[in-house]
């Protein structure tokens, strides 16, 4: 995932504002945060990890920043995923503050875009932009859980949204679908330049975070969906435009039904 990263900027009890920026060169990195705990190197990439933080550099310059164990661009479902049920959640309009025990994590419009740590004596913060057009919440045709980032990945590619509501561990059917159709060659090369790829599950075995369930079931109850599989199409812009579910004889006649919507 490719971003656009403003500012790294570290405060700490001792020290004066410091800022790295996406970039930087390696010497200004250096200068700015002093010399890494480790540096690893291989053919023209660096990574430089320091105690709160891991830098990668290409080429000698900044290309990203991971810190707290998240990363800017990073959906609220994979900030839950990686650091649990946050302590606290405060909604205001387009934005999200999530806050953990370690670390304070802002999301606008369901993306990472501030991450600020507490230790002893520091406040770390991260402020990014995430641009669109280079950063997608999926490679063409593959399958994403972020709907809200699909939304926008569609809009910005003009690509129709497939979501696909499935049981995928008790729903034979959502099983025969995915088999014959949804995982062959022939789909995978349509839905590549056609659609952004979005899976719903609804399984009975497997683990879901309380808040994927969640949001799984709103949507469910907003396209009205009373079995499985079932498959609702939007276009770019997020509108409606058809539903499908299993049909034999393979991608072929699948596709056709597809590129009547």
């Amino acid at each position: 995932m490719k971003l656009s990263v403003l500012a790294l900027v570290v405060a700490t009890a001792s020290k004066s504002l410091l800022a790295v920026e996406l970039g930087d060169t390696y010497e200004k990195v250096v200068d700015e945060r002093g010399v890494p705990v480790n540096k690893m190197e291989v053919s023209g990439a660096a990574t430089l990890n320091y105690v709160e933080s891991t830098i990668k550099l290409r080429d000698g310059h900044v290309v990203a920043i991971k810190m707290a164990g998240v990363e800017a661009g990073d959906s609220y479902d994979r900030v839950v995923e990686k650091k649990g049920v946050p302590a606290s959640k405060i909604e205001a309009s387009a934005s999200t503050v999530l806050r953990y025990a370690d670390a304070t994590i802002k999301l606008r419009e369901g993306r990472v875009v501030s991450i600020k740590m507490a230790g002893a004596g520091e406040a770390i913060s991260v402020e990014t932009k995430v641009a669109p057009k280079s950063a997608p919440v999926q490679s063409a045709g593959e399958w994403t859980t972020d709907f809200a980032g699909a939304l926008l990945q569609a809009k910005t590619e003009k690509k129709k949204v497939f979501l696909f509501f499935t049981g995928s561990d008790w729903c034979g059917w959502c099983q025969r679908l995915d088999k014959e159709v949804l995982s062959m060659p022939d789909f995978k090369n349509f839905a590549r330049d056609q659609l952004v790829l979005v899976k719903l599950d609804f399984p009975r075995s497997i683990p879901q975070s309380a808040q994927v369930k969640a949001r799984n079931q709103k949507l469910a109850q907003q396209y009205q969906i009373d079995g499985y599989p079932t498959i609702v199409v939007l276009d770019s812009a997020g509108k409606p435009v058809g539903r499908l579910g299993y049909q034999p004889g393979g991608p072929g006649p699948f596709i056709k039904e597809l590129k009547k919507l």
